[in-house]
C-alpha cells in the first residue's frame, strides 16, 4: 500500500476546479466554504513544505482546436455549460485561498488545470521534491511514479501499485490506455470497438499505442496480429482517431510555466 511521502519535502498541488465541482455537486451554496475547510485541514494536519493551486479558466483550450468542429463531436462538447453560480463560487474560492493562505495560483488561457499540474510536477521532481497531487482526475494518473502520488485528502493514496491494480497497466501507459478505450466524460473517441481488454492486450504486446499503430500499418507477419486480426482491423480503421485521442489525453508537461521553489514554500 502506497503511503504519503514526507510532507515537508513535498510539493502539494491542488486542483481547485476539480474540488469545487465536487463540493458544489454535494453542498451547493456551501461549496466554497467546504473547499476552504478542506484545504485548511490539509495544511493544519499535514504541514506541507510547499503548496500550489491550479485552476481551469472558462476559455477554450488547445484541445478544442485539435478536435473535430462538428457539433457534439468536439472535445468536451457533450458537457453542459458550467453553472454561473459555480463559476462565481470558484472565483470567490480563488480569492480566499490567496488571502488566507497566500498560495500561488496557476491558471493559463488555452490550458487546463491538469496541464499546469503536469508541468509543475515535472519541474518539482527535477528540483528534488516529491509531489502529492490533491486531485481526483484519472488523467493525472499518468504522472504517478516513485516521486509522485495522488491523494484524496483522506485515506486513499494512489501510487504505482494502485494505478496498476485499477487499470492493469503502468502509469506511463495510462495516456495510451485512455486513447484506445476513449473517455466519454471528455468526449475522447478512442479506437472504435476497442475496450479495456483489447487495450491491455495491445499495451502488453507493444508497450505503447504508437508502436501498435506502427506495426499494424505493415503486412502483419507478427504472431500477435495473426492470432488477433480483428485488433489490426480496429487500429487501421481508427488510425487518425487514435492519434487524435492520444493528443487529447496527453498532458502538456512541457508547457512554459513559472516555477520558483521559494514562492511555493508554505509559511
Amino acid at each position: 500500500m502506497t503511503i504519503l511521502p514526507p510532507a515537508r519535502e513535498s510539493l502539494f498541488i491542488l486542483d481547485l476546479s476539480c474540488w469545487m465541482y465536487r463540493f458544489f455537486a454535494t453542498t451547493q451554496g456551501r461549496a466554497a466554504h467546504c473547499f476552504l475547510d478542506f484545504v485548511g485541514g490539509i495544511v493544519r494536519n499535514h504541514e506541507p513544505g510547499y503548496f500550489a493551486v491550479c485552476c481551469d479558466l472558462p476559455w477554450p483550450t488547445f484541445r478544442h482546436l485539435l478536435a473535430p468542429k462538428k457539433e457534439r463531436e468536439g472535445y468536451k462538447a457533450n458537457r453542459p455549460p458550467p453553472d454561473p453560480t459555480l463559476l462565481e463560487r470558484i472565483r470567490w474560492a480563488r480569492e480566499m485561498i490567496e488571502d488566507v493562505h497566500g498560495f500561488k495560483i496557476y491558471a493559463e488561457k488555452g490550458y487546463e488545470a491538469d496541464d499546469l499540474i503536469a508541468a509543475l510536477t515535472k519541474r518539482a521532481k527535477a528540483d528534488g521534491l516529491n509531489v502529492v497531487l490533491l486531485a481526483l482526475d484519472k488523467d493525472l494518473m499518468q504522472l504517478v511514479d516513485e516521486q509522485c502520488v495522488m491523494w484524496d485528502g483522506k485515506a486513499n493514496v494512489v501510487g504505482v501499485p494502485e494505478v496498476i491494480a485499477k487499470f492493469g497497466c503502468r502509469p506511463d501507459q495510462i495516456r495510451d490506455y485512455l486513447a484506445i478505450v476513449g473517455d466519454s466524460s471528455d468526449n475522447v473517441p478512442g479506437v472504435r470497438g476497442a475496450g479495456p481488454k483489447a487495450a491491455l492486450e495491445l499495451l502488453t504486446e507493444f508497450g505503447s499505442l504508437d508502436e501498435a499503430l506502427a506495426v499494424a500499418k505493415h503486412p502483419y507477419d507478427r504472431q500477435f496480429f495473426k492470432a488477433r486480426p480483428r485488433y489490426r482491423e480496429m487500429l487501421l480503421s481508427s488510425m487518425s482517431v487514435a492519434e487524435l485521442s492520444k493528443k487529447l489525453v496527453t498532458l502538456a508537461e512541457d508547457m512554459d510555466i513559472e516555477y520558483d521553489r521559494n514562492e511555493l514554500r508554505c509559511s
